[in-house]
């Protein structure tokens, strides 16, 4: 069967709890609704507040081997990646203006703000 034909699969006996269509080997969801709610049963870790990062839970040798596995790109010319939940386009922004005050070429890419799981 191709990519883009959609199979469903049905279970004999019970029914199954999610209405998942089968897209290639992938599931996905049939309703906004069901996307919706799957999206919002998710941790927030934003929200959470017994997880507390330190030196025992915080490090960064996954993404280093994850970048040394792809030929450390990141190491190929010079860059700034600027992460976290807030304030990422004004950090950006005053950076970027700094850098430029001081001779150097920038190139500033920001993404849109997601303000719901309906933003286009």
């Amino acid at each position: 069967m191709s990519k883009g034909i959609i199979k469903t699969r049905k279970k004999q006996g019970k029914r199954s709890a999610s209405k998942l269509a089968v897209v290639g080997s992938k599931k996905a969801f049939r309703s906004y609704d069901e996307a919706i709610k799957y999206l919002y049963n998710r941790t927030d870790y934003e929200q959470e507040r017994h997880l507390r990062y330190n030196v025992d839970t915080f490090n960064l040798k996954r993404m280093e081997k994850l970048l040394s596995l792809v030929g450390n790109p990141h190491k190929k010319f010079n860059t700034v990646h600027i992460a976290g939940t807030k304030g990422k386009g004004s950090t950006a922004t005053m950076l970027s203006k700094m850098l430029e005050a001081n001779g150097y070429k920038v190139g500033l890419y920001t993404s849109r703000t997601l303000l719901t799981c309906t933003s286009e």
